[in-house]
């Protein structure tokens, strides 16, 4: 480019030095004067009106990049004039550049806007309510749902919170999570919600936007949850006088005499069935109890030392029958309802006896720090699939049905055990291989 603009220079440059050198001879020859100053002043005009032109066009030129600048500047980045300069021109290079350039900006911005809107529309139509808030607590983002589990009706960009959710407490909660990720329920008038807190650990993501929340209207749900939980326990009560009178006949009948062999065997069975039945019963009312919160909690000092002992005491006859030895590692207690902990520890020692393999072994692990207690319970048995372990606390599941009506099975202990981890915010873990065993682990969080 610069070449080309230093010939055009030398050329009009050259061209007027022949001018004045052809003139000059021939004032020369014809010892002319006036001639030579002719010449001289014809050759400066050429060369005044040839820069004057040159510098127009090389103007002209700048201009048009000037006004591509200044177009891609103000964010309007449409196809400017300078793509019909010519490819001949000096300044083609850049001018051809600068297109590409505003050309490529151009649909760089497009494809942005685009997957801009995409997302928004993911957002605007998920059920969840989300709202993103920056460093300084104003909201950044808030999709339609978020603005409709509310009763939002305006802009809430760069507002506080508070301008969103009228709840004082609420929104003092949500902010109180700075740390770490989070979850809770809160109540809004008729509205049961859900709470999730993930907070934004990235520096760089984090200057814009510090934590989002993750709002579910679950009232729903909760209705018909207390619905299932009121059939559960209305059930469970009607079953109840039924299963009574049933073994108290079995009882008598039983006692009687002139009652022949194959009779008693049925008797029996029918006893041996309606027992397993008032245990399911029993384990339905539990956990019926436990889901309506009906059992007031009398905290104590639990040790669990010396219910894992008490409670092996009593399976002592199972141990026996299968000659399962066992042993208590470590101490530890919480503070808790003795009645509920021992229902907890009951129904997963219950499985590790009645799942474990004939000489096998139960080990037990307390341990205790200022923060956490911990109970683990290893067996030896017949160990769980991967694909059923998330499944192990639903009611009624079980993994192998023939061996849970012969051990006695409800499917309901871990069910149980569930719930009263939830009532202490306890953290139960089970892991498991086939043909190794089975560790269960709950995770008291110590109360100061």
């Amino acid at each position: 480019m610069t070449k080309k603009i230093f010939l055009r220079i030398f050329s009009v440059s050259l061209g007027a030095i022949i001018i004045i050198c052809t003139f000059g001879l021939l004032g020369y020859i014809y010892d002319s004067v006036p001639l030579l100053i002719v010449a001289v002043a014809f050759a400066l005009l050429m060369a005044i009106g040839a820069s004057i032109a040159l510098a127009i066009s090389f103007s002209q030129r700048l201009n048009r990049i000037e006004n591509c600048l200044k177009c891609m500047n103000s964010n309007n980045y449409l196809p400017s004039e300078i793509e019909k300069v010519d490819s001949s021109d000096t300044l083609y290079p850049i001018t051809s550049e600068l297109c590409q350039l505003n050309k490529n900006i151009n649909k760089r911005i497009i494809s942005e806007k685009n997957e801009k809107a995409k997302l928004q529309q993911v957002l605007d139509n998920v059920s969840q309510g989300i709202i993103a808030l920056s460093y300084t607590s104003d909201i950044v983002h808030v999709n339609n749902s978020a603005l409709k589990i509310f009763s939002g009706n305006g802009d809430y960009i760069n507002k506080k919170l508070i301008f969103l959710i009228d709840d004082i407490h609420l929104v003092e909660k949500i902010l109180s999570y700075n740390e770490e990720d989070g979850a809770f329920e809160y109540k809004i008038g008729d509205k049961e919600l859900s709470f999730a807190i993930r907070i934004i650990f990235d520096k760089n993501l984090s200057k814009k936007i510090s934590k989002i929340i993750i709002v579910t209207d679950v009232t729903k749900q909760k209705a018909m949850a207390t619905q299932k939980s009121d059939f559960f326990a209305n059930a469970s009560h009607e079953l109840k006088t039924p299963i009574t009178v049933m073994l108290g006949l079995t009882e008598l009948l039983s006692a009687k005499e002139g009652i022949d062999e194959s009779s008693k065997k049925q008797i029996e069975r029918i006893h041996k069935e309606g027992l397993r039945m008032a245990s399911l019963i029993a384990d339905m009312l539990k956990l019926s109890r436990l889901e309506r919160s009906e059992q007031l909690d009398e905290l104590t000092n639990v040790n669990l030392r010396s219910v894992c002992e008490e409670i092996l005491g009593e399976l002592s006859t199972q141990l026996a029958s299968k000659k399962i030895s066992w042993e208590i590692n470590g101490e530890g207690s919480v503070i808790a309802d003795n009645k509920k902990i021992f229902e907890l520890v009951g129904n997963i020692l219950s499985n590790a006896v009645n799942y474990n393999k004939e000489n096998g072994s139960i080990k037990i692990v307390l341990a205790q720090t200022k923060e956490k207690t911990v109970i683990q319970i290893k067996d030896t048995g017949i160990g769980i699939e991967k694909e059923h372990i998330p499944r192990l606390c639903e009611r009624f599941y079980r993994v192998d049905k023939s061996r849970s009506k012969k051990t006695g099975g409800t499917g309901l202990g871990l069910a149980i055990v569930k719930h009263i981890c939830a009532l202490y915010s306890a953290d139960l873990k089970i892991e498991s291989q086939i043909g190794e065993g089975t560790q269960v682990s709950v995770t008291f969080n110590n109360v100061d």
